[in-house]
């Protein structure tokens, strides 16, 4: 019996916990921020395609996991001419509703038609162009489940006033991880909407909070207590918008917490725990410092705000995570690359 133990025991896999990295500095960053925004002034945007892949993969290649860092291999002339067909297509719906009043109205209803195609052509680019350890991402979801998670679940949000909307954040979460691989292996997400309506059903304490401070701040502070019936009215709503706006804040940091500490990739699984209040106050400090720096402090708060999302994510890998990566490079590698899709571009998305 004690031997069945002892084998059990060591057949477990033993879990380490890796902790997401970025290790670039603000100073390396502004440089190749400031020739960036130089050079697509030069070129009157064209330079913009470069600018995007170059900035992604110097960010991509300054996160680390464990002993390696991520790779963006996007071509920036794939996103040159992603970007040329938005502008093609937005210049023609112009031309259409110059021509003919129905050609703005056929215009919106194509890029609605279109909408859920560009979604699920956006991720996968981003994904197919994303590696790790020179293992590429993948991402199989289809237009059609993009239109059910973000047109179907996103119009039922609006038309229940907002009652839809956990419901819907399940559903575009799950789309989104469970066509996702690394390799062969894909991750996932089972979370039920049950678990997001919990996360979302606090904003009903800060709407609470925001009734009950519009109500006590006439009462308590001395020099409201002389305003007339139409600014007590004001400063209740006030109070009501700034709770209401704090408690989508914090259920949006709950829930992105709540996502990732319930994804896996294999037998792997990831941790979050990004501090609401933290990061709120990380951005109107990089707010003030942007505005009063008149902008040339953008890239050290991009800086500053990547490292902090980065320390709070973890992966807690079962087993070796060099065996793991290794068998995905060899499942691609003897699978082959695919073909070059003819519509592999990156729509800005």
């Amino acid at each position: 019996m004690e031997t069945g133990v002892a084998l059990a025991v060591e057949a477990r896999p033993l879990v380490q916990v890796l902790p997401f990295q970025f290790v670039g500095t603000a100073s390396a960053y502004f440089r190749i921020w400031l020739v960036n925004l130089a050079l697509s002034l030069v070129t009157l945007g064209i330079y913009s395609a470069w600018a995007k892949v170059r900035t992604r993969r110097w960010f991509y290649g300054n996160t680390w996991v464990g002993d390696s860092s991520f790779a963006y291999l996007a071509n920036p002339l794939a996103v040159l001419k992603g970007r040329l067909l938005v502008v093609a297509f937005l210049v023609a719906q112009s031309i259409l509703a110059e021509i003919h009043p129905v050609g703005a109205a056929v215009g919106s209803i194509v890029i609605f038609l279109l909408t859920p195609v560009l979604i699920a052509r956006g991720l996968a680019f981003r994904a197919r162009n994303t590696a790790y350890r020179n293992v590429r991402l993948r991402f199989s979801g289809t237009a059609g489940q993009a239109a059910t998670a973000y047109i179907l679940w996103t119009t039922l949000s609006g038309v229940t006033l907002g009652l839809a909307h956990p419901a819907a954040r399940c559903r575009q979460a799950r789309f989104l991880l469970n066509n996702l691989h690394l390799g062969s292996t894909p991750f996932a997400l089972t979370l039920g909407t049950g678990a997001f309506y919990r996360v979302w059903s606090r904003l009903a304490l800060y709407v609470a909070a925001g009734f009950w401070i519009g109500r006590l701040v006439p009462r308590v502070v001395p020099a409201a207590r002389t305003l007339d019936a139409s600014d007590v009215a004001l400063v209740r709503l006030v109070a009501l918008g700034l709770a209401v706006l704090l408690g989508i804040w914090h259920a949006r940091t709950a829930t992105t917490n709540l996502i990732w500490s319930n994804a896996t990739l294999g037998p792997h699984r990831f941790e979050s725990r990004v501090g609401p209040w933290k990061l709120l106050w990380l951005y109107l400090g990089h707010t003030v410092a942007i505005v009063a720096s008149l902008g040339l402090l953008i890239p050290w708060a991009s800086v500053r705000a990547t490292r902090y999302r980065a320390s709070c994510m973890r992966v807690h890998v079962a087993g070796s995570l060099d065996d793991f990566v290794a068998a995905q490079g060899e499942d691609v590698a003897a699978a082959g690359d695919e073909a070059a899709d003819l519509l592999d571009v990156d729509m800005g998305l």
